[in-house]
């Protein structure tokens, strides 16, 4: 009850080896009630309503949606809202695939390894809308500089989170399915064209950065994918550099096509997430793309992937280092680097095969889409190492403690 109601998570349940080990009767009760605990709580018509109002009335309107919108499972509402009030939408790590990326309405991914026009957009919006999300400091970096300019609405099926960050004029309590569904009815329809261009102007100024090198550039390997995958792929990611690479570069039409640990941030976590969803997802394209750091920390679950012949395509991003922390040790640290350094001596091909598993090694561009194509075609478990450069970071990126305006777009351009 508690781990699939409101704020979904995990629940420990402690049972002692004498009780495991006793025999009972007992009889499973068709509904299951706990003292204290509301399973849902309804949204207040008045808060909707006072909601419609100030968005109403607002001339640059945003909805940040965050996972809560996916879990609800709430985009359909989510987009018909946004489609009828004419107002774009952000979106956080964990909300991927909430709005389709050829929407004009869609903007991408906001924060501190966001697009820029996504943070210009909340930095500049008269009303922020937000929708299942946490207000985390990966989003609104300097607290009192976010959306200063903005009537914050925040809609959250958890009490807790509302007010927890920033200071929002109007909370909303409810589910955000039935929060989104309600309030479209009260939105009225605006021409809001002149806002929709000016963040497009932002984009076309600061656009996700696509350099040429002589390694495969991060936006290759995701565009590659992209071209192989076919339609409504999964993709699993690691944390690290893969992880804002993947979310940035890689389009996604439907929530829960991307998997990531976007809360607890845990290393090792796209190999094994990967091989649940094709698990759960029999006939569907499933991919890991991880950094060859937490690649090693899970590589074990090879044995598995082969023994069960789970068809997950793992790419390695393989630059020998620990790259996002690197980026922090490039940009913020002088070049003073520690612990960082992999080393290329690990040859994961090898590895792969010896846990039964086919892997093919990628150095050079042109290589890439023939092992990838050749990995599709393959039935079972395949590892694709690719060498990319280790001198390649993400960004934008906002600096910790600046506002998400205040990006930089080059490790030389810091100087905190």
């Amino acid at each position: 009850l508690i781990a699939g109601t409101l704020r979904p998570g995990p629940v420990l349940v402690d049972l002692p080896s004498d009780v495991l080990g006793s025999r009972i009767r007992a009889t499973i009760p068709e509904n299951v009630t706990r003292r204290g605990y509301r399973e849902k709580v309804a949204v207040n018509l008045k808060q909707l309503k006072k909601a419609a109002d100030i968005i109403n009335k607002a001339k640059m309107p945003l909805i940040y949606a965050g996972g809560g919108i996916v879990l609800s499972g709430g985009t359909e509402e989510l987009r018909a809202l946004a489609e009828k009030g004419n107002i774009p939408v952000t979106n956080t790590l964990m909300a991927i695939g909430v709005m389709d990326p050829s929407s004009p309405l869609a903007l991408g991914m906001l924060g501190m390894y966001g697009a820029w026009h996504c943070n210009r957009a909340v930095h500049d919006c008269d009303c922020l809308i937000a929708v299942g999300a946490r207000f985390d400091d990966r989003v609104t970096g300097k607290v009192d500089g976010f959306a200063r300019n903005a009537r914050i609405i925040h809609i959250d099926i958890d009490p807790a989170s509302i007010r927890k960050v920033v200071n929002v004029e109007l909370p909303i309590v409810g589910d955000a399915k039935e929060a989104m569904a309600l309030l479209c009815q009260l939105v009225e329809p605006r021409d809001r064209s002149g806002w929709l261009s000016r963040i497009r102007e932002w984009e076309n100024e600061a656009p996700l950065p696509r350099p040429e090198r002589d390694h495969l550039a991060p936006h290759e390997i995701m565009e590659a994918i992209r071209d192989s995958a076919g339609p409504n792929p999964i993709v699993a990611s690691d944390v690290g550099l893969s992880q804002m690479w993947t979310a940035n570069y890689l389009p996604f039409t439907a929530p829960r096509g991307y998997i990531t640990s976007g809360g607890l941030g845990t290393m090792g976590y796209a190999l094994p997430a990967a091989m649940g969803a094709a698990i759960g997802n029999p006939g569907r394209t499933v991919f890991a793309v991880c950094g060859d750091g937490a690649f090693q920390m899970n590589v074990q679950e090879l044995a598995t992937c082969s023994y069960y012949k789970i068809p997950v395509k793992t790419v390695v991003m393989n630059n020998g280092k620990l790259g996002m922390v690197r980026q922090f040790q490039r940009v913020f640290m002088k070049k003073r680097y520690a612990s960082t350094d992999l080393g290329k001596h690990v040859d994961f091909c090898t590895v792969a095969r010896g846990f039964g598993v086919e892997a093919i090694r990628v150095q050079r561009k042109e290589e890439l889409g023939k092992a990838l194509k050749k990995a599709l075609s393959l039935p079972g478990p395949v590892v694709v190492d690719v060498e990319t450069d280790p001198d390649t970071y993400c960004f934008p990126m906002v600096p910790p403690g600046k506002m998400s305006v205040e990006a930089i777009f080059s490790p030389d351009e810091w100087e905190g």
